[in-house]
């Protein structure tokens, strides 16, 4: 890792980024080397606006390693710790070691730094010594914030199972009630020096994200109606409590639904969240209560908004929030009730992850990427109007060979226009035709924008033109945008998409005989639909894909209820229409294209058997198929050994059968 290094900002003439002299090097990257790429998280910026914290993930390899049966890394060993940098560029510093560490946050005064590590919080103290364990007795945290004070800390728990209640399950061998055993999590506070936790709220209602008031009397919650990830994923209520006696002084919304980044104002008297009108998963509400007046303002008013995070000016005069707009970020200041806004105009980078400000709102920090910059630390100056990078992680893949990327967009049948992001090999023109590789992005309520993609660096490096279009149905281009494919599955998305290609094959990008297609989750969903559809993909790979809706309805984790109701406007069991016509499985008897099938063993959001159902049809069928299964993963993917293979084979095949089919 480089421990700092100035990055050139990428030219914002709008669409194109362009291949700098002489940056590029001979070899594109390896799948091994895409896989020990450091990836940043938990960024925060310190009170004082001068440092920053942030986890660090990182992945070695040994090169010397060789078969051991309890190895299940395969040679690779991953690490997360603390670091510490510095918003004027001096070298960064590694704070924590030994065990992974989640969850870092600065103390109120900007001295001591809390992070969680093998079930406790722990405080390190920044001006020296080791950091200490916080005694809760037999709770492990899991999120928590230091009270406004810094004397205290509020966290969330699962409190431990009754004795009596162990003895039962010992007693039967383990058997639970399938679907009503889920612990809810309980409200505690403990001194920030350790000591026998309080319950503030424990139920009736399962706590999944809270924060304390500025005066520290009370909390923000949001509260679901149990553990279920159902619940907690897409049916919230915000309220708020008293810290004390942990009653609910009052409920934010009347009904459930979609609720994110609860925020106090500095003075206490608002409370501001992200939330979802007329909608499923596109946050396109900032909802502000004034809590003593008894209203609440829209921020966004009038604005067809897609909200992906912000935070509170501390003298709370206004907000800046992370608004996606198309392939791009943009950073708004808005007023709190909605009546003025301002576009931050020199932030030409994606953001992701949390924005964090300074108690002086000089300074506000995010990560952020480019298509040819992984994630990396970022300091917007708000004062001086512009940005810098403290630190460069993953230096080397700037001299990664890069091609030429742009906006490329197209009318589909009906009319509609849509974009996608087009990433064209080293040395390959726009118009010169070569090999297309169509990725479709997750989701479907997702979106494709101008920030890292490490799939898309391998493989357009390794010769191909990747297309990543941006569909009906996902985010950042308003509301009638995202609503389009509801009750429309797999036919929306093959109209937008095929539309594209057919637009690329006519401006001559692409040959007619070399096109190939994969993408993973709902992107996978959209190539079983897709090579049921179609022949003119000479191989296709997917990717945790859903192939069968009715019982991705039943076995998912989140994926029914409010979620069907939304994309297939009902459930399969008493509105049948929708989840036949837009179920992949109904065409694999069509299929011809060569599929390679990837899934995590525990991948709970679009379980295994999704990826069994399309591996049996198509080997009826008589469909050149292999199905790589991954242990342990979930929804995607993250051991090392495993991002290298899937990387490796996923290029094989596509390899081999472009050329079969020359």
């Amino acid at each position: 890792m480089s421990a700092h290094s100035p990055l050139a900002r990428v030219a914002t003439a709008a669409i194109v980024f362009a291949l700098a002299a002489g940056a590029a090097r001979a070899f594109p990257p390896t799948a091994h080397e895409i896989a020990a790429l450091d990836r940043p998280g938990g960024l925060r910026l310190s009170p004082d606006g001068e440092r920053l914290i942030y986890l660090l993930t990182t992945h070695d390899y040994d090169p010397a390693a060789s078969y051991d049966p309890a190895d299940d890394l395969a040679g690779w060993t991953s690490d997360r710790q603390l670091w510490l940098a510095f918003t004027d560029g001096r070298e960064p510093r590694q704070l924590t070691f030994g065990e992974k560490v989640s969850h870092p946050r600065w103390s109120p005064d900007g001295e001591r730094i809390a992070f969680l590590r093998d079930g406790q919080i722990h405080v390190l103290l920044l001006a020296g010594g080791e950091a200490e364990p916080v005694a809760t007795g037999d709770l492990e945290p899991g999120a928590f914030a230091w009270s406004p004070d810094g004397a205290r800390f509020a966290f969330l728990a699962t409190p431990p199972l009754p004795t009596e209640r162990k003895e039962e399950k010992w007693a039967n061998g383990g058997v639970e009630t399938y679907g009503e055993e889920w612990r809810n999590d309980v409200l505690y506070v403990v001194p920030a020096t350790g000591g026998e936790p309080r319950a503030v709220y424990q139920g009736p209602k399962h706590v999944v994200d809270f924060t304390w008031s500025p005066d520290g009397r009370r909390f923000a919650v949001l509260l679901s109606e149990s553990s279920d990830p159902y619940y907690t994923y897409s049916l919230r209520v915000p309220a708020i409590i008293d810290a004390e006696t942990g009653q609910i002084v009052r409920e934010l919304a009347g009904e459930p639904r979609g609720v994110d980044n609860l925020r106090w104002s500095p003075d206490g008297r608002y409370v501001a969240y992200a939330t979802g009108i007329g909608t499923l998963s596109l946050m396109n509400t900032l909802r502000v209560h004034d809590l003593e007046a008894g209203v609440f303002h829209d921020a966004t008013e009038g604005m067809d908004a897609t909200i992906y995070g912000f935070v509170w000016h501390p003298d709370g005069d206004c907000i800046y929030a992370h608004i996606v707009e198309k392939t791009r970020s943009a950073l708004y200041r808005l007023c709190p009730a909605g009546t003025k806004r301002e576009k931050l105009e020199y932030v030409d980078r994606v953001l992701s992850g949390t924005l964090t400000i300074d108690a002086d709102a000089r300074r506000l920090a995010a990560l952020s990427s480019t298509p040819f910059d992984p994630h990396t630390p970022t300091v917007f100056d708000l004062k001086k109007e512009r940005y810098s990078i403290p630190v460069n992680l993953n230096e080397h893949a700037d001299r990664w060979p890069r091609g030429e990327v742009r906006i490329v967009s197209w009318t589909n049948p009906e009319g509609v226009e849509i974009e996608g992001l087009l990433m064209l090999p080293p040395d390959r023109d726009y118009g010169e035709p070569g090999v297309l590789m169509v990725v479709p992005h997750g989701g479907p309520d997702s979106v494709t924008m101008q920030s890292w993609s490490s799939w898309t660096r391998y493989f357009s490096s390794r010769g191909y033109a990747v297309l990543r279009p941006n569909y009906r149905g996902g985010l950042g281009y308003g509301f009638e945008f995202y609503a389009a494919n509801r009750g429309r599955l797999g036919e929306i998305e093959f109209a937008d998409i095929e539309s594209g290609v057919d637009h690329l094959l006519a401006e001559n990008v692409a040959h007619a005989d070399s096109l190939v297609y994969g993408g993973w989750s709902w992107g996978g969903y959209i190539t079983d639909w897709t090579i049921g559809h179609t022949d003119r993909y000479a191989a296709a790979v997917s990717g945790a894909s859903v192939s069968d809706p009715v019982s991705g309805y039943a076995l998912s984790d989140i994926n029914r209820g409010v979620a069907a109701e939304w994309e297939y406007k009902g459930n399969p069991w008493f509105e049948t229409g929708q989840f036949d016509e837009s179920a992949p499985w109904r065409w694999f008897s069509e299929v011809s294209t060569p599929t390679l099938v990837l899934h995590g063993e525990n991948d709970r959001r679009v379980p295994l058997a999704q990826s069994v159902i399309l591996y049996r049809a198509l080997r009826d069928a008589g469909v050149p198929v292999t199905f790589y299964v991954y242990p342990r993963e979930p929804h995607g993917p993250r051991e090392p050994a495993h991002v290298e293979h899937y990387l490796t084979v996923w290029a094989q095949w596509y390899d081999r059968w472009l050329t079969e089919s020359e």
